[in-house]
C-alpha cells in the first residue's frame, strides 16, 4: 500500500505539459468529429422527446432532464467552438514575449468563441445532475427491492 501511494505521489511531482485540446488530422477529422456532435445532439433529442412523458415526473427524472438539457447546451456550444477555431486566426489575442496571454472580446463571434473554452462550466453541472439522478434511481430501487 505505502508502495502505492509513493508511486501517485511520485507521478504527482512529475508534472508535464499536457493538452487539452487535441486537433484532428486535416479537414477529415474536423468533419467526422463534429459528425459525432451532430450525432450526439441528435440521440438527446431522440431520449429528451421518445421518453414517456410520465416518466419525466417521477423519481430522479428532472434531474435527468436538466442533465439532457445541459449537454444539449454543451454540444451546442462545442460544436460552434469548433467551426469557430477555423476562424481564430482573425481573432485577436493578446502576446507577452511570444506567449498567448489574452484575448480581446470585441464582437459576438469572440464572445463565443472564448465561452466555447469555457464548456466545462456547463458540462460539469449536467454531469453532477446525471449523478444525482442515478443516485435518486438507485435508492428508488433500494426501497422498491
Amino acid at each position: 500500500m505505502l508502495l502505492k501511494i509513493l508511486f501517485v505521489l511520485f507521478v504527482l511531482m512529475c508534472p508535464s505539459l499536457c493538452w487539452a485540446v487535441q486537433p484532428h488530422g486535416g479537414l477529415e477529422g474536423m468533419v467526422s468529429h463534429e459528425a459525432g456532435h451532430l450525432l450526439f445532439i441528435l440521440g438527446i433529442l431522440f431520449i429528451f422527446f421518445y421518453s414517456p412523458q410520465s416518466d419525466w415526473f417521477k423519481f430522479g427524472w428532472r434531474q435527468f432532464k436538466y442533465f439532457l438539457v445541459l449537454l444539449l447546451l454543451w454540444n451546442i456550444l462545442t460544436f460552434s467552438g469548433h467551426w469557430l477555431d477555423l476562424a481564430a486566426g482573425s481573432f485577436e489575442f493578446v502576446n507577452v514575449d511570444g506567449h498567448r496571454v489574452g484575448f480581446v472580446i470585441d464582437s459576438l463571434l469572440s464572445f463565443i468563441f472564448y465561452f466555447s473554452k469555457l464548456d466545462h462550466l456547463i458540462l460539469v453541472p449536467a454531469l453532477i445532475f446525471l449523478v444525482l439522478a442515478l443516485q435518486r434511481w438507485i435508492k428508488a430501487q433500494e426501497v422498491q427491492g
